[in-house]
Formats: structure tokens, sequence, C-alpha cells
């Protein structure tokens, strides 16, 4: 099953045999940043998810084949839309969701073709709300054309892109009265699909809540620093919440507890949001790493160095009291 967004495209009906389909992915990062091209025939279905940097995920149903995924999918898209004539369209996704449309390829059903005859789509979102539920909701009226996406992340609906909508929606409450009528109005069926985080969470005995309270109120303070630094290096075309994310992605084999999937950490808008059951100096570590890594990549180490010299020297010892055994050398 392909997963597509639900919202109107940006762009449509565009045909492979007059594109150069690599330079039109590059076009539109460029132009809108992230989204997904969706590629279709009788015979053919698929779909490239990509940011402002590159194609980050794909899926592929060619007829009486398997679904092909990741980087198998890309090349085998790449290639037929050289060869046949197949119908494109562009969608615009924002930047800060786009890694959880990109996470779709790899997800697992759980419930399919529930009726809503016999299942009310409220009762689904609270039975999933209450499971602190990480995944999405695909729903598909009668017609097969229409329909809608919820995700959910850590028992929270996030976003979701609607076939009655010009772009993604990020009102929870808005998103899901509204879903809710339409499947009261038009016969629907709803699949519903798990995220699933990386592998292997480490987690440990859950510490009291005051304690979380603080090594956020320390990080977001570390957090502030390196994205003050990304703004006054004139990285404003970079949004630090998305490289954040993109970094912890990349990393959560050795760090699953960052993974935005698995609803352990967040941090959006300049505040820190810590699950009770991530051990602090793993968490210390692992996020240190990660944003030192990513200030290296993004040029602005060296302008670092006098504001984290500071802040390290002012939370040495609550950094020995966590347990925080490696701390990232400065330039």
């Amino acid at each position: 099953m392909v997963i597509v967004p639900k919202h109107r495209p940006l762009v449509e009906a565009l045909n492979s045999y007059y594109v150069d389909l690599k330079r039109l992915i590059e076009h539109f990062q460029g132009h809108i940043g992230a989204g997904a091209v969706r590629l279709k025939s009788k015979a053919v279905h698929g779909v490239l998810y990509f940011d402002k940097d590159e194609v980050l995920n794909a899926m592929l149903q060619e007829e009486n084949e398997s679904l092909k995924k990741g980087p198998e999918a890309v090349a085998h898209i790449e290639e037929m839309a050289s060869r046949h004539s197949l119908e494109i369209d562009v969608y615009k996704i924002p930047a800060d969701e786009i890694y959880l449309w990109t996470n779709v390829c790899d997800s697992e059903p759980i419930y399919q073709g529930l009726s809503s005859e016999f299942t009310a789509l409220e009762n689904l979102i609270k039975k999933l709300l209450d499971e602190g539920f990480t995944g999405f909701i695909d729903i598909i009226f009668s017609d097969e054309n229409e329909g809608g996406i919820l995700f959910f992340v850590g028992g929270k609906v996030t976003c979701g892109a609607f076939s009655w909508q010009s772009s993604p929606q990020k009102d929870s409450k808005a998103m899901i009265r509204s879903a809710v009528r339409k499947t009261h109005e038009t016969p629907s069926r709803f699949d519903v699909y798990r995220i699933v985080p990386g592998e292997g969470n480490r987690r440990s005995k859950v510490p009291a809540e005051k304690d979380a309270k603080e090594i956020a109120s320390v990080l977001e303070t570390f957090l502030h620093i390196v994205e003050d630094a990304f703004s006054e290096k004139g990285k404003k075309d970079h949004d630090f919440d998305r490289l954040l994310r993109k970094k912890f992605l990349e990393k959560t084999d050795a760090f699953p507890f960052l993974d935005p999937f698995a609803g352990e950490f967040e941090y959006r808008q300049r505040k820190i949001i810590v699950s009770d059951a991530v051990e602090k100096a793993a968490l210390t570590e692992g996020l240190m790493a990660c944003v030192m890594e990513m200030a290296d990549q993004g040029g602005v180490l060296s302008a670092l160095k006098s504001p984290l010299s500071a802040w390290f020297q002012e939370n040495e010892e609550h950094l020995k009291k966590l347990g925080v055994s490696s701390i990232p050398r400065l330039p």
C-alpha cells in the first residue's frame, strides 16, 4: 500500500515523458523546501518524499510486484520515470512535518478495513490517544479518491492532511472535528498504521518528575546557545527544529530515546519536553553529541567556544551529579 498526501497537490497532472524527475525535485526543493512527488499509471504507483537537501524516502508499487521502499524504490522510480509515461503530482509539506511523512514508508498496519458503519472515528481516535499511539490513521472514503490522514506522536494528534483542504493542518481539535464530521456524512474505512521507534530503547527506572524538569531547563539553555549561533551565522534559512529532528533520526541506533517517534524527547519553539522514563545522563550525552555534530556541519562550532565554555563551567557540578562522563570538546 503506497501512502501519499491527501491534501490538494500544489502541481498536478504533469507527464514524466516530458519532465526530468531529478530536476523537477531540485526545483521544488528550492521553491517549497519539503514535499512529495507522486507518480502513477494503471500499473504503477509511487511516491518520493524530499526536504530541501535530499530525497528522504520512497515507496513504489508495481503491478504483480512486491512493495519496494527506501533507496531501492528511489532508484526504480527514477529509472521508470525516464522510460514510461507517468502522471506526476507535487505536494507541499511543512518542513517540520516531513519526517512524519517519510516514516509512513516504514510503518506497519495494525488495523485495516475498519468500516465507519461499525467503527466511529471519534472512538478510534480516543482509543489511540489513550494508548499513547505513534502512527497514523488513513481515512478512505467510498469513492477511493477522497479521504485524509491523521498523525499521532506519543498519544497526541500532531498534524493531518485532507482531500477537502489545500494544505496540511496543525490544529488538532479542528482536524479531529473536520474528519469526524466527514466520516459521518460519507461511508468510509479506516486503516491504522504504527510507526515503530528504533529497536533497543534504553530505559531506566522512572526518576522523579522534578528531575526531568530540572534537566530540561539545563538542556534548554544549551540548545538556546546553539540555536542563537545558527541565527547569528546567517543560517536563518535553516529551520533549527527541523535540522535537530533530522540529526536525531540519523542517530536513533545510538540514542533511541531521541527518536522523534519514540515520544520521549521533543524540542519545539525553544522548549524541551522529556519523558520521566529517559535516563538523564544518557539523554544529556546523546543530545550534546548530536547537537555538536550538527553545529560542526553547520559551520558554527567556532562561534560556540565562548558561550558553551561558560555554560559547561556553570553546570559542571550538575552534570557530574547526573553521571555525565562524556562532554564534547570545544575547538
